[in-house]
């Protein structure tokens, strides 16, 4: 969840999964706050509206063969349970698959789906989300592995999470037809305590409505269009409905998870 404008210590507490005795300020409470090492923490103040997720990197480039690397991504601050999150996107100009074999965040294998759709002619649409434990580190590589064509644009949305595995507790996806579409969609199981993220995508620049799940950020790859939604603590949800629409047919990706948080 986001905290309120006046969160309590409890509540801070609660939102990075930490209970009392705690030693604060410390660098993950930094991070939930958003200062920096030498800088000063307001209580309340500092920690108003904030949340336990964070956007920590959002870098689109020309793509490239496989495997490919987004060089120097910004980390955030490093804490010990930190997880870092990638939101692949991936385009290619032809008619063929572009399925992700491997990703590593700061050298460490991450765990993750991806899923995606190619027309007859082209083009082709993937997006993933992989998960990885990386304490320490302000910065990083993120190298990409996928088979099938060279991606003619390439994008990643990176997430900094606290109190999760980087194994899943639901995954979903769409399975796409090949001929193009307005929207994806699918339903997902949410645990207790949990997080949900979604990377839709879709061959147009066309801007993309969420549903189920908080739209945070969104990325231009190329012609392509990438949007990521998340939402944490949230209730126990089983068949959540979740989907993804925009105007104008085009190759599409959704890729969603769930996690328990803490």
């Amino acid at each position: 969840m986001t905290l309120g404008s006046t969160p309590t210590i409890p509540e801070i507490l609660a939102e990075i999964s930490q209970t009392f005795p705690y030693t604060f300020p410390d660098a993950r409470t930094r991070w939930l706050a958003e200062v920096g090492a030498s800088d000063p923490i307001t209580f309340p103040t500092s920690f108003a509206n904030k949340q336990s997720v964070k956007v920590v990197a959002s870098v689109a480039d020309a793509g490239g063969s496989s495997p490919h690397t987004f060089s120097a991504a910004n980390f955030g601050i490093a804490f010990s349970d930190r997880v870092l999150i990638a939101c692949t996107c991936l385009r290619g100009n032809g008619s063929s698959g572009m399925n992700i074999s491997a990703v590593t965040i700061g050298g460490v294998a991450a765990v993750g789906n991806d899923n995606g759709e190619f027309l007859a002619g082209g083009p082709c649409i993937g997006t993933g989300i992989f998960a990885a434990a990386v304490p320490s580190g302000t910065s990083g590589d993120v190298v990409v592995t996928w088979g099938g064509q060279s991606a003619n644009a390439s994008g990643l949305i990176l997430l900094s999470v606290s109190g999760i595995s980087t194994t899943a507790f639901a995954q979903a996806s769409q399975v796409f037809g090949g001929s193009g579409g307005t929207s994806a969609n699918n339903t997902i199981n949410v645990p207790s305590n949990g997080l949900l993220i979604v990377n839709s995508g879709h061959s147009n620049g066309n801007d993309t409505t969420l549903t189920g799940v908080t739209e945070r950020t969104a990325l231009t790859v190329g012609t392509a269009r990438f949007e990521v939604g998340f939402d944490n603590r949230m209730s126990s949800e089983t068949a959540r409905a979740i989907s993804a629409s925009w105007s104008g047919s085009a190759a599409r990706g959704f890729q969603a998870r769930s996690y328990s948080q803490g």
